[in-house]
């Protein structure tokens, strides 16, 4: 019941708190709000500010250097595409068919790499604009877009593919963070009024903020002024109305917590539910038979002959994918109390049903 209050209590100031977006600086404003041509509407949706060398170079690279494959395409963009932005850094990946509007109001840091169709759309970011940190990932067709308000994206974020990232009011990502294909990251409400034809007027709470190292499953949705903490973890999935705590889990529609990650409700599951077994070719065994019945349970997978094996991939075997990996973290942190990292994890050290069960080991071992 505390937690329902202060859930309630959350969803009435951030209410009080809504700010009126200026409509103005909706881009549809600006494109329909006089009689122009169709040229300048074009200069407006594409530049923050017009000059014929800006439209020239543009043109020539988008159109002929932009969608060129392989390696030559990759030279060339590397090369040529860092003069479009505000700040390009160092060994830059630009992606073959790249949608790029405002760019020189886009920062990109060191070793961003910019996938195939991906949009970079900071038209609505202003002064601040779009800012994208160090060693970040855009994985193809993501979508990073501000209508209204800056965005920003710490260093060694990882964004998956078909991620929209969506700003009517701030968007703020911290370092590490990491998020899954098709997850939707998108600030600003409507209020629309129940009878008439008035025009929907648009608010936003605040700012998106999502803290370091917190992992947004696939397909979540994450709603206007939510703030996710450090370390926190969106399941597939779930709609996020209201702040996550740091640490904390959270799953469905609306997403509600699942569990603290500090938790410990039975302390440290041993091998044996007693005493640490000292046999490491014993406790190897009861881990991979722990993780056989994990798989069974949870993913129905059949072991033996003719079926899946422990040392057999289970990529390969398309039982691995961005989904059961989040449910195998948590059955793991929750089974076992160790905490996974999977932004530190590689998929070749856990591709198995030995090599979880080692991978687990060496954990314990700790």
């Amino acid at each position: 019941m505390d937690q329902v209050n202060r859930n309630t209590g959350a969803r009435v100031q951030r209410r009080r708190s809504m700010a009126e977006l200026d409509q103005d600086s909706f881009i549809r404003a600006r494109l329909f709000s006089n009689e122009r041509s169709a040229f300048a509407r074009y200069a407006d949706l594409a530049f923050h500010s017009f000059t014929w060398p800006k439209l020239i170079r543009y043109e020539l690279l988008t159109v002929f250097v932009g969608p060129l494959p392989g390696a030559l395409g990759f030279l060339l963009r590397k090369w040529l595409f860092p003069g479009l932005f505000r700040t390009a850094g160092r060994n830059v990946i630009f992606g073959p068919n790249l949608t790029l509007r405002h760019a020189d109001r886009i920062s990109l840091g060191d070793e961003v790499v910019l996938d195939r169709h991906c949009l970079l759309d900071a038209r609505g970011a202003g002064d601040s604009g779009i800012v994208i940190g160090d060693r970040v990932i855009v994985s193809a067709g993501a979508i990073i877009q501000s209508k209204v308000g800056h965005i920003e994206i710490g260093a060694d974020c990882n964004i998956g593919s078909g991620v929209h990232i969506v700003a009517q009011g701030p968007v703020i990502v911290g370092d590490g963070v990491a998020i899954a294909g098709n997850a939707m990251i998108a600030g600003g409400r409507q209020a629309v009024e129940l009878e008439g034809d008035a025009a929907a007027t648009r608010f936003t709470s605040g700012p998106i903020r999502i803290g370091r190292r917190a992992k947004i499953g696939m397909g979540a949705i994450v709603q206007d002024g939510v703030h996710i903490g450090e370390h926190a973890i969106v399941a597939p999935g779930a709609v996020v109305f209201e702040d996550v705590p740091p640490r904390t889990v959270v799953w469905g529609n609306p997403a509600r917590p699942v569990r603290d990650r500090d938790a410990a409700p039975g302390g440290r599951e041993s091998l044996d539910n007693g005493a640490r077994c000292t046999n490491p070719a014993g406790s190897d065994a009861r881990l991979r038979h722990r993780v056989r019945d994990y798989l069974r349970k949870d993913l129905f997978i059949e072991f033996g002959p003719g079926e899946v094996g422990d040392s057999d991939s289970l990529v390969a075997a398309g039982i691995l994918d961005s989904l059961a990996l989040v449910r195998l973290a948590l059955w793991i942190e929750q089974t076992f109390q160790v905490e996974v990292d999977l932004g530190a994890v590689s998929l070749s050290e856990i591709d198995s049903v030995e090599k979880i069960a080692a991978w687990i080991g060496r954990r314990l071992e700790k």
